[in-house]
């Protein structure tokens, strides 16, 4: 309900929210014109305004996940304040709500516990995968770091121990809708190749249906000052979340971070090689130390270039990070896009990756891997010795491989 005296006092509903005001006849056109130039004063890289008049205005015409408006115009009372402060002339505001996809119901009573369990057991059901569990030590750890981002509400992880998504909304955001908003990312994920579409993201939604992944603790705050320009009384809240893996006993450490050892790449690549009965591959410190050299070569700028070197190679990018034992499997995924009988692969496919791997006289192992500049992914390089993939010879032989298995 907009006021008769027309001041630009937000609503505090449910809903997104812009307001405007003008002399005359104002059209809609010219108020959506109006909060799209803040555009200039939006800094994408930061995900700040330049100025302190904000750029909220603009953020909110081009969210991404307002699909649906309502708008609505009115003539201010003759007798109104701000007529008696201006002018003769009739004012019209303009108020333009938007309604978010995630909104469902009243937020404030979908921040508890269970809530939180619920949106996240709700996703993992879906895929076959395990109940979560609260656990508060893992909520406090939540607790203590959403406290310290309420002064800018920057998206910005903790770098902590354990897993984490993090989510940021104006108006308000409740626990349930950005579960929602991450579990949405599930049509960007591809199963097979492991990856998510070009150009999109879908971390977060892994993060949410990670088997591993066993105990949840979760914490909103309401920010302080605004930042990014948003009305006073339409305030943003940031909401993190932290899941714990089982992978750890005391010192806790990430899944992405505990599958990059010597034994996960060797456990990986060995799990495929049994499936067609070949032998087990060994590490190599000489192989891995020329992986971990390139690799650092690589770190600046992380871009799928092989070294050339003396050994085969497969390589592997992926953000926001890419664990060992997953690049691994993307390769081993080229399985099925292999055709043993004519030693190809399948038309328009690749397929080399997976050959490396299985290929039999390929004995010795080193692998590394580097985080990219300006958090730009993972860089992940593995070197064969000898090299793989010679013209003309297969992988493995499937008749010696089947009498060792006998």
């Amino acid at each position: 309900m907009v006021s008769k005296n027309c001041e630009l006092e937000h609503s505090g509903g449910i809903y997104g929210e812009n307001l405007a005001a003008g002399y005359g006849e104002m059209t809609g056109e010219q108020a959506v014109k109006f909060w799209a130039t803040e555009k200039t004063m939006y800094d994408y890289t930061s995900n700040t305004c330049k100025e302190e008049d904000g750029c909220g205005h603009y953020l909110q015409v081009v969210w991404r996940d307002s699909i649906r408006l309502g708008c609505a115009t009115t003539k201010c009372s003759n007798n109104g304040l701000v007529l008696k402060m201006m002018s003769e002339s009739p004012v019209k505001i303009f108020q333009a709500l938007l309604f978010l996809t995630c909104i469902v119901g009243l937020a404030i009573a979908q921040n508890n516990p269970q809530d939180y369990l619920n949106a996240h057991n709700s996703a993992r059901a879906a895929v076959g995968v395990g109940q979560l569990r609260w656990d508060d030590r893992v909520a406090s750890y939540a607790q203590q770091y959403a406290q310290q981002r309420m002064g800018d509400c920057n998206l910005v992880h903790s770098r902590g121990p354990y897993g984490e998504n993090l989510a940021w909304g104006s108006a308000d955001l409740s626990g349930v809708d950005a579960v929602k908003m991450w579990v949405n990312e599930n049509v960007d994920y591809n199963y097979n190749s492991n990856t998510c579409a070009a150009g999109k993201v879908c971390g977060h939604y892994t993060q949410v249906v990670w088997r591993n992944s066993v105990r949840l603790g979760c914490a909103k705050v309401r920010c302080n000052n605004n930042k990014g320009g948003h009305n006073n009384n339409n305030r943003m809240s940031l909401l993190l979340v932290i899941l714990l893996f089982t992978c750890t006993v005391t010192i806790l450490q990430t899944t992405t971070h505990a599958q990059d050892s010597p034994q996960d790449f060797l456990n990986a690549h060995n799990a495929a090689r049994a499936e067609v009965g070949v032998g087990p591959i060994r590490w190599d410190n000489t192989v891995a130390e020329y992986a971990r050299r390139y690799a650092n070569q690589r770190k600046g700028d992380c871009r799928l270039v092989h070294s050339s070197g003396p050994y085969g190679e497969n390589i592997a990018w992926g953000r926001p990070d890419l664990s060992g034992v997953n690049a691994v499997r993307m390769w081993v995924a080229e399985k099925a896009d292999y055709d043993y009988n004519s030693n190809t692969c399948r038309a328009g496919r690749v397929c080399g990756h997976y050959t490396q791997v299985v290929w039999r006289n390929s004995v010795r192992l080193g692998c590394a891997k580097v985080r990219c500049d300006n958090n730009r992914g993972s860089f992940i390089t593995c070197n064969y010795d000898p090299p793989g993939n010679w013209n003309g010879q297969r992988p493995y032989d499937m008749l010696a491989s089947f009498v060792d298995q006998y």
